[in-house]
């Protein structure tokens, strides 16, 4: 099924992904790599000569959602050794709103050497505030030439749905979705322009505040009630690396209100797809 659900006890949390290529469920690569740097890891394999060599594994016949690999041989003889590199997958982290890349640092940290992650600015945020326009369309073009040509995506919130657009848009590209606190939009056309105008209400008081107060209103929120102090510490000081116009730009454009939904879409999702609900999260 490609829409199935997660439950999770905190937002915050990113399960370990798998995905399924024709009807195969495997695990993306997990290597262990001697240089942390590389990325990437080799062992050995011995084979006989004259021994069938596997297709798959020099990537000749690579289904969707696997790593690519090569094999070297080291020498020739009545038995060949072979190093195989494998790349780790790449997976790209989107931010929620009134955040930015670095909101994704403890989650890059926690994946090590299992994926190569990739966390950008979304346009109105941290290094990409002055960044126009702000719009689905836009951001959907930005993450996609940020991206090789084969990705895993995990996003929060907005980031979420932004990466839900981004796989409908490129679905031979996208191997697998990872979403927390996701929705794929309104559907009533009437909720969703009521929305709309509450966030352009509230997008013109964020232009007219100090980045200090929007970081301690928003830190308010009931939803993020009982977060450690130490979370709702990090949270804020994520939130003081934005900018007012920036983020208000960003609610104009990517709000609720404003996205297209895509409950009539996801029927075309041909991936797997991870939904993580916060227990608190009561209306995703």
């Amino acid at each position: 099924r490609p829409w199935c659900t997660a439950g999770a006890s905190s937002a915050a949390a990113v399960p370990e992904v798998t995905t399924t290529a024709a009807g195969r469920p495997h695990d993306l690569a997990r290597p262990r790599a001697k240089k942390p740097a590389q990325r990437s890891s080799t062992w050995d394999h011995v084979r006989s000569r004259g021994s069938r060599a596997s297709a798959s594994t020099s990537g000749e016949q690579r289904e969707p959602g696997e790593v690519h690999a090569s094999v070297i041989p080291h020498r020739a003889s009545s038995s060949q050794k072979y190093s195989v590199l494998v790349v780790p997958a790449t997976i790209l982290l989107l931010h929620g709103f009134t955040h930015t890349r670095r909101s994704w640092d403890p989650v890059i940290a926690a994946l090590g050497e299992s994926y190569r992650p990739r966390a950008p600015d979304l346009p109105g945020h941290g290094t990409a505030a002055a960044q126009r326009p702000v719009t689905v369309a836009a951001c959907v073009a930005d993450v996609a030439a940020r991206a090789p040509a084969r990705f895993v995506l995990g996003g929060y919130s907005m980031g979420a749905r932004l990466a839900l657009h981004v796989a409908l848009a490129h679905p031979a590209r996208a191997d697998a979705l990872v979403l927390v606190g996701a929705t794929p939009g309104i559907a009533d056309p009437v909720e969703r322009e009521a929305r709309g105008r509450e966030d352009a209400r509230l997008a013109d008081e964020i232009e007219g505040s100090s980045i200090e107060d929007i970081a301690e209103r928003w830190g308010r929120n009931p939803l993020f009630k009982g977060q450690s102090p130490a979370v709702a510490e990090a949270a804020r000081n994520d939130r003081l690396r934005n900018d007012p116009a920036g983020l208000a730009a960003a609610l104009r454009g990517l709000g609720q209100g404003a996205c297209e939904p895509l409950w009539s879409r996801l029927g075309e999702l041909r991936l797997p797809v991870t939904l993580v609900v916060g227990e608190r999260d009561a209306r995703y």
